[in-house]
């Protein structure tokens, strides 16, 4: 089993700091003669609480999934409204289109919320990436657990690619973890791409594509990113995409 810490950026000059104090504490209590053991718990428990929090920097405090019992941080990467299917948005003069609020690659029960944000390229284009967040109740008649669905949707739309479920382990903010199931598939997709003249249109793009899925009492909760491979370093997903599904707080 993977375990997602081991994929969480830190901040090194941070963590240098840190340990730039311990050795200047650690030299005063060497003076005052405290219990080097009990000291040495002590920091390390500060060291862990510590960076714990730099990883919640940069999240907007928890938002229920509408009135669903789900709540999750969202990074504050995302500046705009999220998208909801038929619900216009603010500035537009529609409401977004089926190809900005659905992904494409998978249907998500239960979908809530598409949050849609833009990187300016080269050429004064907006290139747009994607976190949508889906909760859907289990104990429903019509409800189906879409874990097998999704691997056959995501083989038919990446042929030849290794398509299969694993098991990660997420951080939480009081220190523990949480076990959910992960995909990652990458290939050409389509995207809302915003020109510099403000029209969007379809352009294909190679990208990735990473859903987070669990379940836990009556609920079916997945996170799913959809971001252009030219930008999945600036968007730092392999750091985000972990600590969002450790923020989710299943209330009911």
């Amino acid at each position: 089993m993977r375990d997602c810490d081991g994929q969480i950026c830190r901040d090194g000059g941070h963590l240098r700091r840190v340990a730039a104090g311990i050795v200047a504490a650690a030299w005063v209590t060497s003076i005052f003669g405290c219990g080097v053991g009990e000291y040495r718990q002590r920091i390390e428990k500060q060291v862990q609480e510590l960076g714990t929090t730099s990883d919640a920097v940069g999240l907007y405090s928890a938002q229920p999934l509408g009135n669903k019992p789900i709540a999750v941080r969202v990074p504050q990467s995302f500046k705009r409204q999220p998208l909801v299917a038929g619900v216009q948005v603010a500035g537009e003069e529609a409401p977004p289109s089926d190809a900005r609020v659905q992904t494409g690659l998978i249907d998500i029960p239960g979908l809530t919320y598409t949050y849609e944000e833009f990187v300016a390229d080269a050429e004064g284009g907006q290139i747009p990436y994607y976190l949508y967040l889906g909760a859907a109740d289990k104990t429903q008649p019509n409800f189906r657990d879409p874990a097998s669905r999704w691997i056959n949707q995501l083989k038919e739309r990446f042929p030849g690619q290794e398509v299969a479920w694993e098991d990660v382990r997420c951080d939480t903010s009081d220190g523990q973890s949480v076990a959910w199931r992960r995909i990652r598939v990458e290939g050409d997709q389509d995207f809302h791409y915003v020109g510099k003249d403000g029209q969007g249109r379809a352009v294909k793009m190679p990208g990735v594509f990473e859903v987070y899925y669990r379940v836990d009492g009556n609920w079916a909760v997945v996170l799913a990113w959809r971001v252009p491979t030219s930008i999945a370093q600036h968007v730092d997903l392999h750091k985000w995409a972990p600590i969002v599904a450790g923020t989710v707080d299943f209330k009911g």
